[in-house]
């Protein structure tokens, strides 16, 4: 045992009583000091993970001729996919990255459709091992777009809206932009389809027997076996429109919605699906900005989206129109190119991977 006798010091019994607490103190220094190197060197740095390839919907500037492109995260170059002499517009991959849907539609600059094609779009499938491009639909509806695969990769939702003529051109936009102006539906590898509601801009549910998708009035769901679609949450019919996009990260636990008319991204968690139930975790706002199409990194912790800046009246053009990631477990943004060559009506984020 430590006797205070054994000592070879002048000091008092009281100045050596007070010497584990200086002691103490300085060890509870170091440990801050260290723990705090550590976190330096150990924490997450802002886009130090952020990788793989992004794929676009994308028209020349001054053009409505859509096509598919790949953008590199890390060397931000812009390539396209296909050449030939088709339009084509949002591509998403199978689960297995081996296939990718897409609409198309044969070239035709004299055509007076909101694409120049005098065909309808049809939904096809790209084999990335053979090269072999299948069509899987024959219906005359306009403007589709690819929801989705499902899990298993035998279904793919998409949204598109039935032929009809309007009085006037402004009569024409108002429906456009009304998801419930619009059908939801399914389409599988072999070509059968089934119509599942009016609405737009699906996702699965990991076990692929739900989709999620936008209606006038805010998020439904519909089990594939119901009969009935059930509103999940609300949303002011005032800003809901079809350029309102749902981003589902790769494990199905985050949403992310982009909502244009209210200047603003909604990141919710899902935490059942069966029942649903999300709570609203973030809620990115970015003064004199607009955010369309958010996707997920396909590690879920990014999340990329188009930015355009805007007049608060809306009285001119939106101006300098952007990718920018932002970063979930930083919570910072980083812009990875400029979209000012390509005609922001027609761009699109599809997909990651």
């Amino acid at each position: 045992m430590f006797q205070f006798d054994q000592v070879k010091d002048s000091r008092s019994l009281f100045s050596l009583a007070k010497r584990p607490l200086k002691v103490g103190g300085i060890f509870l220094f170091l440990v801050l000091f260290l723990w705090g190197g550590v976190s330096f060197f150990f924490a997450p740095k802002p886009f130090d993970t952020l990788s793989g390839t992004l794929y676009l919907t994308l028209a020349p500037q001054g053009e409505k001729v859509t096509d598919l492109y790949q953008f590199d995260v890390k060397t931000h170059q812009f390539t396209k996919m296909f050449d030939d002499n088709f339009i084509k517009y949002t591509g998403k991959f199978s689960p297995s990255g081996e296939k990718m849907a897409f609409a198309s539609a044969l070239l035709d600059r004299s055509s007076t459709f909101f694409l120049p094609s005098k065909e309808f779009l049809q939904i096809k499938v790209y084999d990335r091992n053979t090269g072999v491009i299948t069509k899987l639909t024959d219906i005359n509806t306009l403007n589709k777009r690819i929801g989705g695969w499902s899990p298993d990769g035998k279904n793919i939702a998409f949204t598109s809206q039935a032929f009809t003529r309007y009085p006037n051109i402004e009569e024409a936009i108002k429906s456009f932009y009304k998801p419930d102006n619009w059908s939801l539906d399914t389409v599988d590898v072999d070509g059968k389809t089934e119509h599942i509601d009016a609405g737009t801009n699906s996702v699965w549910s990991p076990d692929g027997t739900r989709l999620l998708f936008l209606k006038n009035d805010g998020l439904y769901i519909r089990a594939l076996s119901g009969e009935k679609s059930e509103k999940v949450y609300s949303l002011s019919e005032q800003y809901v429109a079809t350029n309102m996009k749902l981003g589902l990260s790769h494990d199905g636990r985050h949403l992310a919605l982009g909502f244009p008319n209210k200047n603003q991204l909604l990141i919710f968690e899902i935490l059942s699906w069966n029942p649903f139930s999300s709570k609203l975790v973030s809620r990115i706002m970015k003064e004199g900005k607009l955010i369309f199409w958010p996707v997920f990194s396909p590690d879920d912790r990014y999340i990329v989206f188009q930015e355009v800046d805007f007049y608060p009246d809306h009285s001119q053009t939106l101006l300098s129109p952007r990718l920018v990631a932002y970063d979930t477990v930083t919570s910072r943004y980083l812009e990875l190119a400029n979209l000012d060559q390509y005609n922001f009506n027609f761009a699109f984020i599809d997909d990651w991977r």
